[in-house]
Protein backbone atom coordinates (compact mmCIF):
# COMPACT_ATOMS: atom_id res chain seq x y z
CA UNK A 1 0.00 0.00 0.00
CA UNK A 2 1.31 3.38 -1.20
CA UNK A 3 0.02 7.00 0.45
CA UNK A 4 -1.12 9.53 -1.82
CA UNK A 5 1.98 11.35 -0.01
CA UNK A 6 4.43 10.91 2.32
CA UNK A 7 7.54 12.28 4.45
CA UNK A 8 10.22 9.70 5.09
CA UNK A 9 12.94 9.41 7.45
CA UNK A 10 16.21 9.55 5.41
CA UNK A 11 19.21 7.07 6.43
CA UNK A 12 22.54 8.35 7.29
CA UNK A 13 24.17 8.73 4.26
CA UNK A 14 21.01 10.94 3.74
CA UNK A 15 19.39 9.36 1.38
CA UNK A 16 15.88 7.23 1.37
CA UNK A 17 16.22 4.01 2.49
CA UNK A 18 14.34 1.67 -0.57
CA UNK A 19 12.41 -0.25 -0.37
CA UNK A 20 10.20 1.86 2.06
CA UNK A 21 8.96 0.10 4.98
CA UNK A 22 6.42 1.83 7.04
CA UNK A 23 8.62 2.39 9.51
CA UNK A 24 10.33 4.92 7.59
CA UNK A 25 7.08 6.78 7.44
CA UNK A 26 7.19 10.01 9.85
CA UNK A 27 3.72 10.92 7.68
CA UNK A 28 0.95 9.34 5.26
CA UNK A 29 -1.55 11.26 3.70
CA UNK A 30 -4.41 9.56 2.11
CA UNK A 31 -6.71 12.18 0.66
CA UNK A 32 -10.19 10.66 0.71
CA UNK A 33 -12.57 9.41 -2.06
CA UNK A 34 -15.74 7.29 -2.20
CA UNK A 35 -13.74 4.48 -3.36
CA UNK A 36 -10.67 4.58 -1.24
CA UNK A 37 -12.79 5.35 2.25
CA UNK A 38 -13.26 2.26 3.63
CA UNK A 39 -9.70 1.23 2.70
CA UNK A 40 -8.04 4.33 3.81
CA UNK A 41 -9.88 4.65 6.84
CA UNK A 42 -9.61 0.95 7.80
CA UNK A 43 -6.90 -1.56 6.29
CA UNK A 44 -4.17 1.81 5.69
CA UNK A 45 -4.61 3.31 9.34
CA UNK A 46 -4.31 0.11 10.73
CA UNK A 47 -1.21 -0.88 8.87
CA UNK A 48 0.58 2.81 9.89
CA UNK A 49 -0.44 2.57 13.05
CA UNK A 50 1.20 -0.74 14.03
CA UNK A 51 3.95 -0.05 11.56
CA UNK A 52 5.33 3.17 13.56
CA UNK A 53 4.54 5.68 11.39
CA UNK A 54 4.72 8.68 12.94
CA UNK A 55 0.98 10.64 11.62
CA UNK A 56 -1.58 9.49 9.25
CA UNK A 57 -3.59 12.22 8.03
CA UNK A 58 -7.04 11.27 6.10
CA UNK A 59 -7.49 14.66 4.07
CA UNK A 60 -11.78 14.97 3.69
CA UNK A 61 -12.01 17.17 1.10
CA UNK A 62 -15.58 17.10 0.93
CA UNK A 63 -16.00 17.82 4.46
CA UNK A 64 -13.09 20.31 4.16
CA UNK A 65 -11.23 18.36 7.26
CA UNK A 66 -8.21 16.33 8.38
CA UNK A 67 -8.45 13.25 10.40
CA UNK A 68 -4.98 13.41 12.45
CA UNK A 69 -4.28 9.66 13.45
CA UNK A 70 -1.09 8.70 15.35
CA UNK A 71 0.06 5.14 16.76
CA UNK A 72 -2.32 4.08 19.53
CA UNK A 73 -5.48 6.32 18.83
CA UNK A 74 -8.85 5.00 19.20
CA UNK A 75 -9.62 7.70 17.40
CA UNK A 76 -8.95 10.56 15.63
CA UNK A 77 -8.36 13.91 15.74
CA UNK A 78 -10.56 15.58 13.41
CA UNK A 79 -8.71 19.18 12.46
CA UNK A 80 -10.48 21.93 10.84
CA UNK A 81 -9.26 25.11 11.43
CA UNK A 82 -5.47 24.73 11.81
CA UNK A 83 -3.23 21.72 11.16
CA UNK A 84 0.29 21.85 12.94
CA UNK A 85 2.59 19.23 12.06
CA UNK A 86 6.39 19.42 12.87
CA UNK A 87 9.00 16.30 11.91
CA UNK A 88 12.20 15.57 14.76
CA UNK A 89 14.69 17.94 13.45
CA UNK A 90 13.15 20.22 11.93
CA UNK A 91 13.90 23.87 12.40
CA UNK A 92 10.38 25.01 11.89
CA UNK A 93 6.88 23.40 12.00
CA UNK A 94 4.28 22.98 9.22
CA UNK A 95 1.31 25.02 9.60
CA UNK A 96 -1.94 24.92 7.33
CA UNK A 97 -4.63 27.33 7.91
CA UNK A 98 -7.29 24.54 6.50
CA UNK A 99 -10.23 26.65 5.34
CA UNK A 100 -7.90 28.80 3.44
CA UNK A 101 -6.44 25.92 1.88
CA UNK A 102 -9.56 24.14 0.94
CA UNK A 103 -10.87 27.30 -0.52
CA UNK A 104 -7.54 27.78 -2.95
CA UNK A 105 -7.59 23.99 -3.94
CA UNK A 106 -11.07 22.71 -4.07
CA UNK A 107 -12.61 24.46 -6.89
CA UNK A 108 -16.21 25.32 -6.41
CA UNK A 109 -19.22 25.00 -9.63
CA UNK A 110 -20.95 28.83 -10.90
CA UNK A 111 -22.87 28.20 -13.35
CA UNK A 112 -21.72 24.99 -14.80
CA UNK A 113 -18.17 26.54 -14.46
CA UNK A 114 -15.36 25.24 -12.52
CA UNK A 115 -14.37 28.40 -10.45
CA UNK A 116 -11.54 28.04 -7.71
CA UNK A 117 -12.96 29.96 -4.31
CA UNK A 118 -10.10 32.02 -3.88
CA UNK A 119 -8.69 34.41 -6.63
CA UNK A 120 -5.04 33.79 -6.53
CA UNK A 121 -3.13 37.47 -6.34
Amino acid sequence: MQPDMLVVRLDETGDVAMPIQPRDLLLAIEVLSDRTARTDRQDKRSLYQTGGVGEYWIVDADAWVVERWRPGDERPEILSNRLDWQSAGADEALMIELPAFFAAVIPTRIDGQVEHSLNSA
